[in-house]
């Protein structure tokens, strides 16, 4: 079941600490790839580093057709802007 679960996160990285919140991130998705997400992004904070890092889950997510929106959310939050600033997201992989 967890490697089941780990399939379906999407990583973020490269967040700007002053503009990154859970609200930004789930609007990049649903702007993007069209998926309505209903589990909170977790952001990551650490004050030490310059950028935070998220991660999704899309264990909830209105997906109509699983694998193909899963597919096309993971390509289309490849490489997003958060407020002009340029942000990356990858697909988790052991």
């Amino acid at each position: 079941m967890e490697s089941k679960q780990r399939e379906n996160l999407l990583y973020l990285y490269d967040l700007p600490k002053h503009e990154t919140s859970m609200v930004k991130i789930a609007k990049q998705i649903l702007d993007r790839s069209g998926v309505l997400i209903t589990k909170p992004p977790q952001i990551r904070r650490d004050i030490m580093k310059p950028m935070y890092n998220a991660y999704v889950s899309f264990e909830n997510a209105e997906f109509h057709n699983r694998d193909n929106d899963m597919n096309i959310t993971f390509e289309a939050m490849r490489y997003f802007d958060i407020d002009g600033k340029a942000c990356r997201g990858l697909r988790y992989n052991k």
